[in-house]
Formats: C-alpha cells, sequence, structure tokens
C-alpha cells in the first residue's frame, strides 16, 4: 500500500517579488521598493518557515533596507535588516550582521539587535499561542 507524499506548504512570498524588488533598486525606484516590498512582506506569516521562504523573506527585507538607507532613513533601514535577520536561515545571518555592521553598529550593538528583532518577530505568535491557551482554561478542557 502506497501513502501520499505530503503536500509541500504554500509559499510565504513569491520568489519574483524579490527579483522584481531588486530591478527596482537598481533603476533607483526605491520608494516603489519600500511600498512593494513592504506590501508582500506584511502578508506573509513567518511563523514555521521553510528554508526557502525563509531565505527570500530576508532577502526581501534586506532590498527594502538598502532602499531605505538610500532615501536617508537609516532607522528603517536598521530595522528591515532586523527582520531580515531574525528571517534569514542560520547559514544566511552572517550576511545580515555585516550590514548592520556597515551601519556603524559594534558587535555588542548587533548583537542586541539581533536578539530584540527575534523577540519582535515572535511575539505575535506567543501572544496567539496564550490567547489559544486561555480559552481552553475558560471552556475547562484544560486546567490552570
Amino acid at each position: 500500500m502506497r501513502t501520499a507524499a505530503a503536500t509541500p506548504p504554500a509559499r510565504q512570498l513569491d520568489p519574483e517579488v524579490v527579483e522584481a524588488c531588486f530591478a527596482l533598486y537598481q533603476d533607483r525606484s526605491y520608494a516603489e521598493v519600500i511600498s512593494v516590498g513592504e506590501e508582500a512582506l506584511g502578508r506573509a506569516r513567518t511563523d514555521s518557515l521553510a528554508e526557502d521562504d525563509a531565505h527570500d523573506i530576508a532577502a526581501l527585507w534586506s532590498v527594502v533596507a538598502l532602499a531605505k538607507q538610500a532615501r536617508e532613513d537609516d532607522e528603517g533601514a536598521r530595522l528591515a535588516l532586523e527582520q531580515a535577520l531574525a528571517t534569514a536561515p542560520p547559514g544566511e545571518r552572517t550576511t545580515y550582521r555585516q550590514h548592520l555592521g556597515e551601519l556603524g553598529y559594534d558587535d555588542q550593538e548587533v548583537n542586541t539587535l539581533v536578539t530584540l528583532a527575534a523577540i519582535r518577530a515572535h511575539k505575535e505568535d506567543l501572544a496567539d499561542e496564550l490567547k489559544g491557551l486561555e480559552h481552553l482554561v475558560k471552556i475547562g478542557q484544560l486546567s490552570e
């Protein structure tokens, strides 16, 4: 008896969005990069990402960071790079750490930013889990 192969989960981000935003960046259409990139990133769920999704989402955050930096929004660039770092697969994080260093942050500051980005990236997931547990307690399926 053969079992059906597991259906791969739907992609969180179309890789063509990353390519399109990079092309816009090269054309110096920075405002459009930020608009298109942030809209796509806002739709992506970052919990339990497959490695391909993590790579693409981190890459898009990085392109958004470059566009923000080109518009002299260093704070926005830093926040976008933090998100790239928090989302990137472990083998790719060094690149984003280096980019943060290029914005003038030392190793200790980068480590602090990495920790804060990880907390921000997961706080919504934790809030959802807490709400689910509270609901189970309310309906009596989980004792306090």
